[in-house]
């Protein structure tokens, strides 16, 4: 028994002594430094779970901290700074550099599908900007990310209010499914609408309409596989916009305030009244065989100042003039902010106008945003989220379309004639001058004053979700989301009684009226179990089981017709029926589901792997080819910075290499690819139903096969940061519309059987290059390559496309998709002897004359055909991006921001409209110098009516070197960052936008979209270019 006793006592002295070892402290040393100034810093505080006191830095910036684990983290906070979290790695001794918290272009967290993660442990490649980085001014998104962001390509669609931009992500990933990321706003995606309007010819909605800037607290984009928990929605690349939620403890007021004007950067260079006339004798005469005849058509070619009509003549109008003014923004926006430490809020209200540059062009816009948290017990939380936007839209057709268009017709109008009917005293008329009468072409003035082409849009997105924190590390969320769109649009054209305006439907004089309603509904549902938990401070692990369902729903509707009654009937009801008119529209139902599992490991903050697997559902798959895809993704890093080698190196804050490989898919395509679907047809003014489509019973979507390596470097405390990736991304089973046999009753037939690849390289900068005393500058940018070739069609070598406006475009193996395909123009026949000496004739036999154009004889048969087509380019650049400057010094700030775009092509269609010479159009002033004489050496072919000799024909004369370098924005501000009268805080600015451009082009834009098909990308057809506007600010916080 003694014994006993003895063994046990010595066993427990052993065990105590063993658990004194095991708690043995270790004493950690170092300094706390100011990323910034190098400055050390004073009461940073330091704590640790493997601590029992926490620590303070002194005055020279020392700190002491005792912790039991040789790994331990350790977190350091001070006001002013952003936190840092250290992992000791058996250090005893560290020097540590806290990045200020207002830091421009650096954040310590970043958004992800569940939620914030520490940067410095980032192993994808997202990139994130929070609203200190951003102007706030803008008033949607994606101007304030105009290459801000590497591999995000944002093009302006135009600047007629409302449009908003295209966006893509690493170039083209289909030819027929959707290529713009996935918009998710407060964790909830929704589905714009990306159809061009049926009823404006030219418009299309802007796909930021939920989303106000000013309610932006951050936006991130997610490639790869960190966009994979999204599943076939994300293989575009997915943007997270965060909006601000309150941490106030008391109320808080903001009110924001814009205004600005903004004017034309250039205008189309037109003949003059003197030039007009010269070019109509010329063309003229190869119309008519006498000159009196071409005198009665044309009687201001009359050199007899008696004439009786001079007075209809006399004029040098620049229809230019009469169809642009200047634009001008207003916006006003408040925000009352406020709560406790059980709810709190975030309630906003404003409002947008814009006038546009083409007159009668105008945008007002109600908004308003509610944000709401609830701490409904210690470890369960609620909030919601509830946006409402209204808009009316006053908007004017674009297009090639000079009936309706005023742009194009303010090119095509006769100079020699008035705005307004005069009397012989020259004297204006109570009415338009109705031009239509002498060229058939409408009065400009009048297409601006009496054409009506309205928009009326409601736009409502809500979400209501949880977090619940439960035993053992989980975390189980949840919410729901509702986006509802509707849009009614109308367009009315006076063709009946005004001569003014050209019939839209030929030998026919009546009033146009169009009408139509889109309707659209996105259910959104998801829940997630997350487990995140760090064992011996060493093995971190986080996982998250995740379930999503998505319902989508939208329906377009939408009829025209001519009407004989008068201007004051404007509606369809009014339609005579037997003047035709026409009911169309459709209906589009999609769902989604996905189930996905996200796990990520990480060895001592050293070695990082991670995955996420999908499996993956949606409806517009064929009936054969199985509803459910399944999409791995693995990821993989090594953080040196945090390895024995570098963790006490100089300089050196971050050094990541990653790398990741994976599958995803693209389901975002229309449900009536694979299947039978109905569509409106008239016959004898009676409308029915047909059915449609020739079914895929084997249609699947889209896989995307992508790789990425990539590395992350930051000196200094982030004083210098750059991040490099190199990727591949290549669309298997890729969709398209292949041409089938008469026997068949249908033309086309979708199915899986081409391939796209990318490759691609982005490099991100950010350099403080200066820190003296208040004064700090910043300079960064990114660029990024992307070029997407044809792998495969199936079979088919080639696929041609022929547009309504007689461009033609291909997709062929082993070129870009959407390539521009035409002859190429080498010069003009200036001598009869070129002419016999290459003795070229066209498809028809006609033989070339000289003041024509030689085209490139490709296949040597002197014979200038199809066969002598070649590929003359594509409008994806050969790289883009952005770079800035950013100056600040005490309240004072002034911020520099770049967009550039170098290599990509366009169609200049505007310019063959003004060149083409076929007809007695008032033409582009270049055409002066067009072939008159034998010898006459120029670029401009001789003038002939009707073109017979395709001298205008789609070749490499209509295609321009789109690339361009714009001052995107300059903004210059002052904010007191104390109580001056009753205000809190007050700042003020001045902001230009679009300021100076840099551009060989000679559009009136280099930067424009005619919408979001693809096909059109690079395609000039008439839009309305972006202003240079100017913006005073105010920002008032009570």
């Amino acid at each position: 028994m003694i014994r006993l006793i003895k063994y046990m006592c010595l066993s427990c002295l052993l065990f105590i002594s063993t658990g004194s070892f095991a708690q043995q402290k270790i004493k950690v040393t170092g300094k706390v430094y100011s990323a910034d100034s190098r400055l050390p810093l004073n009461e940073v505080l330091l704590y640790s779970k493997d601590a029992q006191h926490t620590a303070l830095s002194d005055s020279t910036g020392s700190f002491t901290i005792e912790v039991t684990d040789k790994n331990a983290w350790i977190r350091v906070t001070s006001d002013g700074y952003q936190e840092a979290n250290l992992f000791l790695n058996g250090r005893q001794k560290l020097n540590i550099y806290l990045v200020p918290a207002g830091r421009f272009m650096y954040n310590a967290t970043y958004s992800t599908s569940e939620g914030k993660e520490n940067t410095d442990n980032k192993i994808g490649n997202a990139l994130s900007l929070n609203q200190k980085d951003m102007n706030k001014g803008y008033a949607s998104p994606e101007d304030a990310l105009t290459g801000r962001m590497a591999g995000l390509r944002i093009i302006n669609k135009s600047g007629m209010p409302g449009e908003g931009s295209l966006v893509q992500m690493r170039g083209l990933h289909s030819l027929l499914a959707e290529n713009v990321p996935l918009i998710v706003v407060d964790g909830v995606p929704y589905l714009p609408d990306l159809e061009s309007s049926s009823v404006i010819n030219g418009y299309s909605k802007g796909i930021f309409a939920p989303v106000n800037m000013k309610d932006v607290e951050s936006i991130t984009l997610l490639k790869g596989a960190d966009a994979a928990a999204y599943g076939s929605m994300g293989s575009n690349g997915v943007l997270l916009i965060e909006t601000e939620r309150s941490q106030a403890t008391s109320t808080e007021v903001q009110v924001h305030l814009t205004n600005g004007v903004g004017f034309m950067k250039r205008q189309y260079p037109l003949m003059n009244d003197r030039e007009f006339k010269t070019y109509i004798a010329d063309i003229g005469s190869t119309r008519y065989s006498s000159l009196n005849d071409l005198v009665t058509v044309f009687p201001f070619l009359r050199d007899d100042p008696t004439y009786s009509g001079n007075y209809l003549y006399n004029h040098n109008t620049d229809w230019q003039k009469e169809v642009y003014s200047s634009a001008v923004t207003s916006e006003s926006h408040v925000k009352v902010s406020g709560g406790d430490a059980v709810a709190s809020y975030a309630l906003s209200v404003g409002y947008l106008y814009n006038k546009g540059l083409l007159e009668s062009t105008k945008q007002s816009k109600y908004y308003t945003r509610l944000n709401g948290d609830v701490n409904v017990r210690k470890n369960f939380k609620m909030f919601v989220n509830a946006a409402f936007n209204y808009g009316d839209y006053d908007l004017q057709e674009t297009g090639l379309q000079p009936k309706t268009n005023p742009m194009l017709a303010a090119i095509y109008q006769a100079p020699v004639l008035s705005v307004y009917e005069q009397n012989r005293e020259y004297q204006n008329l109570p009415h338009f001058n109705p031009t239509v009468s002498y060229l058939g072409i409408s009065n400009p003035a009048a297409l601006v004053s009496d054409v009506e082409a309205k928009n009326t849009a409601y736009d409502i997105l809500v979400d209501l979700g949880f977090n619940y924190n439960l035993p053992l590390s989980l975390k189980l969320a949840g919410v729901i989301g509702i986006y509802y769109n509707y849009s009614k649009e109308s367009m009315f054209v006076p063709g009946n009684t005004s001569g003014a305006i050209a019939p839209l439907e030929e030998g026919i004089q009546a009033n146009t009226i169009r009408s139509g309603a889109s309707e659209g509904l996105n259910y959104y549902v998801k829940m997630s179990l997350d487990f995140d938990r760090v064992f011996r401070n060493i093995h971190s692990v986080n996982a998250t089981l995740g379930y999503q369902l998505m319902s989508s729903r939208r329906e377009m509707d939408w009829g025209a017709g001519l009407s004989k009654k008068s201007d004051f009937y404007k509606t369809l009801g009014n339609v005579d029926a037997s003047l035709g008119r026409t009911i169309t529209g459709y209906l589009n139902k999609w769902n989604w589901m996905d189930f996905y599992l996200k796990a990520k490991y990480g060895f001592k903050e050293q070695l990082y792997l991670g995955t996420t697997l999908a499996m993956d559902a949606a409806s517009p798959y064929g009936k054969s080819a199985g509803r459910v895809v399944f999409l791995p993704t693995a990821q993989i890093a090594w953080n040196l910075k945090n390895s024995t080698l570098l963790q006490d190196a100089y300089g050196i804050s971050r050094l990541m290499l990653r790398g990741e490989y994976g599958v995803t898919a693209n389901s975002r395509f229309s449900a009536k690819y694979g299947r039978y679907y109905y569509q409106t047809e008239v016959f004898r003014n009676i409308t029915g139903m047909v059915r449609q489509g020739l079914p895929n019973t084997n249609l699947k979507p889209e896989r995307v096969v992508f790789g990425n390596v990539g590395a992350d470097l930051g000196l200094f405390g982030e004083r210098f940061s750059l991040s490099v990736d190199l990727f591949r991304e290549t669309t298997k089973d890729l969709l398209f519309d292949k041409a089938m046999g008469a026997a068949y009753g249908y033309k086309t037939m979708y199915r899986n059987d081409g391939e796209l690849k990318t490759d691609g390289i982005e490099a991100t900068f950010h350099v403080n290059l200066l820190k003296k005393g208040n004064f700090q500058w910043y300079v960064g940018g990114n660029i990024a390559h992307a070029k997407t070739t044809v792998e495969s069609l199936g079979g088919q070598n080639e696929k041609i496309y022929t547009m309504d406006n007689g461009a033609v475009l291909i997709s062929r193996v082993g070129e870009a998709p959407y390539s521009f395909y035409g002859h190429v123009a080498e010069k003009v026949f200036a001598t009869q002897s070129e002419i016999n000496r290459t003795k070229y004739i066209s498809h028809s036999g006609d033989a070339f004359q000289v003041g024509d154009i030689k085209f490139r004889d490709v296949n040597g048969d002197r014979i200038i055909g199809d066969d002598d087509r070649m590929v003359l380019g594509n409008s994806a650049p050969d790289f883009f991006g952005g770079f800035y400057t950013n100056l600040t010094y005490k309240g004072f700030n002034l911020f520099v921001n770049f967009a550039y775009s170098y290599g990509n092509k366009v169609y200049n269609a505007v310019r063959k409209a003004g060149e083409s010479m076929d007809g007695f159009e008032n033409q582009f002033s270049t055409v002066v110098k067009r072939w008159m004489i034998d010898g006459q050496q120029t670029d401009m072919p001789r003038a002939v009516y009707g073109d017979p000799m395709g001298n205008s024909r789609f070749s490499s004369r209509w295609i321009d070197d789109g690339s361009f370098l714009r001052m995107k924005e300059v903004t210059l501000s002052y904010e007191f960052n104390r109580r001056l009268w009753f205000f809190n805080n007050l700042k003020a600015y001045l902001t230009g936008e679009n300021l100076v451009t840099w551009t060989k082009y000679v559009g009136l834009d280099p930067e424009f979209g005619y919408s979001y098909d693809p096909m059109l990308a690079g395609v000039d057809m008439g839009k309305v270019p972006l202003p240079k506007m100017v913006k005073l600010g105010l920002v008032l916080n009570f």
